[in-house]
């Protein structure tokens, strides 16, 4: 009976060797990723460990005698070394395995290995062949020196054991890519058959046959399952994440303030700093796993190459130098970390050194051209009067747009120091107003009067006042009509001004929505130019569309500021007045 149920216990052992000797093969079609070579080589060292078992038993060995245990043993602790080597390359510390740190590590495992197979074989040759009683072969000098150094390599053995499952569980703490799971199978799969080696071997004189190979029947199966669902169910060598992850945490400043993703050979997050979850708007982790294209909103192709991209973020489209940089623990490329440098305020700042200096230049030679040429006439002429006031009305018109210039600077460097917000709807009326008493026009509006965005009160009476004077400047016909709309959504409010007017020419749409000018295309003047800069550094969008029947409609975006629910709601607190 008993003799039948370790006979069916070695079955399972050997069944369950050839798992491990079938996910070893495995193993050895996964993507090249961190650690694919060691686990191949340890679950290839757990299948000879389970084959020796049945080996020797098949040769006539009992399972309670040594030669037995050394068959399975030496296997076991022999793949302790690689299975270090895989925890720390797939846990992201392989720049830690320099030649010489790897042989310091195996050779307490080789010199373990080496003394239990001559303490074993000794033991055996003077019990055996030189018919010496265990007893007093045990007490033999030789045998006692034997003794110490196997035990005193056996705690250094099990300790470096010890030390890669410290290193999953802390892996699997810190690191959102490796999931308590993962460290699990990986663990049980190591201490599967470790564990009962030691306890079945020490207790060998204690316990039966049964109870030996069952607890070793029980550890390869558990084994050869870890391995498998490491390989299947949780995909450890799918991508590189787990190790670009910690040599990304290990490698990178913890504080900058450009955003810094890190991205596994598959191209999704598998970190990010601070300042990418404030600016993008993420919670902690919440975009670990994710397609980087998905988070940035960008094609892959754009986010593969240093240069200036968008994206959309917390305060609205934004301008970034993306730079960036392979990632690797010094064996193998494991991803890449992209830096995203803000350069919308540079952007901008160079943008109106050339708008300007072409609008000044243009307008500075064609006005003084006039002047020049007026004045020349004034001696000849009879109506001196006439070409003085000609000479005035350019002279206006340059101070005109200095003041504009002026204007649109001052309300910049006023904005870039200002964090609060404002309410926009006292902010209309009065503009509407003033419009309404300068100008035979008429004006209608709609106003959401809670509505508050994140903008200065200066910065808002600039948008408004050009996107309505801009407006009045081009409106012909009988009965010029203006229509300014303000409202939004929960995250974004919209100031919209139409007119009836012959439209906005299409070349200046183009260049102002597209943020350069050419030779060939370019705006007329600076108004539209200051409402899309300040719109702009508000992290705001500008946008034209055809009036119907006839104008044209300015739409400008801008981040709101959450109101509290028990206010009204937009419609109840809408205003129409004409």
């Amino acid at each position: 009976m008993i003799e039948t149920a370790v006979a069916i216990a070695v079955g399972a052992v050997g069944l369950a060797g050839a798992g491990l000797y079938w996910t070893a093969a495995l193993g050895a079609t996964r993507p090249d990723r961190p650690g694919r070579a060691a686990f191949v080589l340890v679950a290839g060292l757990l299948a000879t460990a389970a084959v020796g078992a049945v080996g020797g038993h098949l040769v006539g060995l009992e399972v309670t005698d040594a030669r037995w245990h050394l068959l399975v043993r030496v296997p076991v602790y022999l793949a302790i070394g690689p299975w270090l080597v895989f925890v720390f390359q797939f846990t992201g510390r392989g720049t830690h395995l320099t030649g010489w740190r790897t042989v310091a590590l195996m050779s307490p495992i080789a010199l373990f290995t080496v003394s239990l197979t001559g303490q074993t074989l000794y033991t055996w040759l003077a019990t055996e062949l030189l018919e010496t009683p265990g007893t007093l072969v045990a007490g033999t000098p030789v045998a006692s020196r034997l003794t110490v150094v196997v035990i005193s390599l056996g705690l250094v053995v099990y300790a470096l054991a010890f030390t890669g499952l410290v290193a999953l569980l802390q892996t699997s703490y810190t690191s959102p890519q490796c999931r308590p799971g993962v460290a699990g199978v990986l663990c049980g799969a190591m201490f599967g058959p470790l564990l009962p080696s030691f306890v079945a071997w020490s207790a060998s004189h204690a316990a039966g046959s049964m109870a030996i190979v069952g607890t070793y029947a029980v550890g390869f199966c558990l084994s050869a399952g870890c391995l498998w669902l490491a390989l299947t169910r949780f995909g450890v060598f799918d991508s590189s994440a787990v190790a670009a992850g910690t040599v990304a945490r290990r490698t990178l400043p913890a504080e900058l303030d450009d955003l810094i993703v890190v991205v596994d050979d598959r191209e999704r997050i598998v970190d990010y700093n601070a300042a990418t979850r404030e600016t993008l708007d993420l919670a902690p982790a919440a975009a670990i796993g994710t397609p980087l294209e998905d988070v940035c909103d960008s094609p892959t192709d754009d986010l593969t190459r240093d240069g200036i991209v968008t994206l959309e973020t917390a305060d609205g489209p934004r301008r970034f130098d993306l730079q960036t940089s392979e990632l690797g623990d010094g064996q193998q490329w494991l991803g890449r970390v992209l830096s995203f440098r803000d350069v919308t305020r540079r952007e901008l700042r160079e943008q109106r050194i050339r708008i300007l200096n072409r609008v000044l230049r243009h307008n500075l030679r064609n006005k003084l051209s006039i002047v020049r040429g007026n004045a020349e006439r004034v001696p000849m002429t009879d109506e001196p009067a006439a070409v003085a006031d000609e000479i005035q009305a350019a002279s206006d018109e340059l101070l005109a747009l200095g003041e504009k210039a002026r204007a649109i600077e001052s309300v910049l460097s006023s904005q870039q120091s200002y964090t609060g917000s404002t309410n926009v709807a006292p902010i209309v009326e009065a503009a509407v107003e003033d419009a309404r008493g300068a100008n035979d026009v008429e004006i209608e509006y709609s106003i959401e009067t809670t509505l508050a965005l994140e903008a200065s009160g200066r910065a808002l009476e600039y948008l408004v006042t050009e996107l309505i004077e801009n407006a009045i400047e081009h409106v012909d016909g009988e009965t010029p009509r203006l229509e300014v709309t303000i409202g939004g959504t929960d995250r974004r409010g919209r100031l919209s001004v139409a007119d009836n007017g012959p439209g906005i020419p299409e070349d200046e749409r183009t260049a102002i929505q597209e943020g350069e000018e050419s030779a060939l295309v370019h705006g007329s003047g600076l108004g539209l130019w200051g409402v899309r800069w300040v719109v702009t550094l508000l992290g705001g969008e500008m946008q034209f569309v055809e009036n119907e029947p006839r104008g044209t409609v300015v739409r400008i975006d801008l981040p709101r500021v959450d109101t509290s629910p028990s206010q009204p709601s937009q419609a109840a607190e809408a205003v129409q007045s004409r």
